[in-house]
């Protein structure tokens, strides 16, 4: 049987019940489906494993990347509800615990969640126009000085405006820009209405466009494409320290 995702939202957590059999060859599905939830920015992912038959405990490591992801975008954290004691052993034997919080249940996760800060966020809609991506330099400036991140304004702007025009040249419509702070990184984020994934181009040196996702990746400490319904969140993440 294939693992099932219920998702409940109990504002500001966002719930994830999994429910089947873990093993390899079902761990790609619950990733991409956490993936897709992570990208709707919540403010705490709670994944709720008490219907979960572990097949292979090494279908669990996915739970790790998931945090390793969130933890680089979109910088929230991920909380895992385990009320089996065998099931909380693998997860620790594996590294799994180093990576997202693992409660004995739903009830002590939830409230543990509702612990946790919320990251600060700067959101904006853009229009497809010309100062769309001066408008993005503007937003990154002030986050950075609202966040006291004074040395990131010059990256931070970078990362913003190549990915605003990159959104405004390839849909020609607006895009949502989005950045937040924790304690280690800096998060930005564009979500447009195109479901194409983003990929770095391959100008001609002649060119005088095309390089925008090639600036970014040189730019950010890490950066990825993510596809939402509706479209896709393209981010970065710049290292705060």
């Amino acid at each position: 049987m294939p693992v099932k995702c219920h998702v409940d939202v109990t504002d500001p957590v966002l719930i994830v019940r999994l429910e089947g059999v873990l093993r390899l060859d079902a761990a790609s599905s619950v990733w991409h489906v956490l993936a897709k939830l992570l990208a709707e920015q919540p403010d705490v992912v709670v994944v709720d494993l008490t219907a979960i038959v572990v097949g292979d405990p090494r279908a669990l490591l996915v739970l790790a990347a998931v945090g390793r992801r969130a933890s680089y975008w979109p910088g929230v954290p991920v909380i895992l509800a385990v009320p089996s004691q065998p099931v909380r052993g693998a997860l620790t034997r594996l590294g799994v615990d180093s990576q997202v919080a693992v409660c004995a249940g739903q009830e002590e996760a939830i409230v543990f969640a509702n612990g946790a800060p919320a990251p600060p966020r700067l959101r904006e809609r853009l229009l497809p126009i010309p100062g769309a991506a001066r408008r993005a330099r503007d937003l990154a400036t002030e986050a950075c000085l609202r966040w006291r991140l004074t040395g990131l304004i010059p990256p931070a702007c970078v990362v913003a405006s190549e990915l605003v025009t990159n959104a405004v040249r390839h849909t020609g419509a607006e895009c949502e820009l989005s950045l937040a702070q924790t304690p280690r990184y800096l998060h930005l984020s564009v979500r447009d209405q195109s479901s194409a994934p983003a990929t770095p181009g391959r100008p001609d040196i002649s060119a005088v466009t095309g390089r925008g996702l090639l600036i970014v990746s040189r730019t950010a400490l890490r950066w990825g494409s993510t596809p939402v319904a509706q479209g896709k969140v393209v981010w970065a993440t710049l290292p705060a320290q």
